[in-house]
């Protein structure tokens, strides 16, 4: 239930930060905004496919109890995630100069920059929610999902409230895929269990 809730309000929340965007941008920069919005959804509809098949992976190590010789010659669930983020990233940025102007009608570079941060961001929430999940802790992740939504609400809120640009905007709505560092924060198992769990 605190899944579905915790989805619900992150859900509406990420509906007013669009109508916030529209009521603070012109015509032009809220179509390169949706632009900008649907780049990033796409990076993130990647990495939640791959987060399902790690989050499998994250039970199944959480289930058994793994030799030191396993431990050694299996990689960091964590650190696979992470290298596909920081590929992606580079991928983006690095291939930006070819699609960025044709795609985003203002702010380009800037734009092209936020959705790269942006997979990394994707990626590494990806594996830690995956672990979360993997061993059982649906309650920290139901706050993960609503961390989300809220923080994004409210720093595009403040971003609108200050008269922000198209720019602002778009960072404001890209830094909470990172989030889950919260989390990661107040709960040490999780910290541990991150670090240990390999795919």
């Amino acid at each position: 239930v605190h899944l579905t809730l915790a989805g619900i309000v992150s859900g509406m929340a990420t509906y007013v930060v669009l109508l916030l965007a529209a009521h603070q941008l012109t015509l032009a920069q809220n179509a390169t905004f949706l632009v900008f919005w649907g780049a990033m959804s796409l990076g993130y509809g990647v990495f939640t496919s791959i987060q399902s098949d790690a989050t499998r992976a994250a039970a199944l190590w959480a289930q058994r109890e793994p030799s030191g010789e396993q431990i050694a010659s299996t990689p960091r669930l964590a650190t696979m995630l992470w290298t596909l983020g920081i590929l992606a990233m580079l991928a983006v940025a690095l291939t930006s100069p070819a699609w960025s102007g044709q795609l985003f009608l203002d702010s380009a570079t800037s734009l092209a920059v936020v959705a790269a941060v942006g997979q990394l961001g994707a990626s590494t929430s990806a594996a830690y929610n995956a672990v979360l999940v993997g061993h059982g802790r649906n309650s920290l992740f139901a706050l993960v999902i609503l961390l989300d939504g809220l923080i994004r609400l409210a720093a595009v809120g403040t971003v609108v409230v200050l008269d922000g640009s198209l720019v602002a905007i778009s960072i404001a709505c890209m830094i909470p895929s990172f989030t889950w560092l919260l989390a990661y924060g107040i709960a040490p198992a999780s910290r541990r269990e991150l670090r240990c769990t390999r795919a």
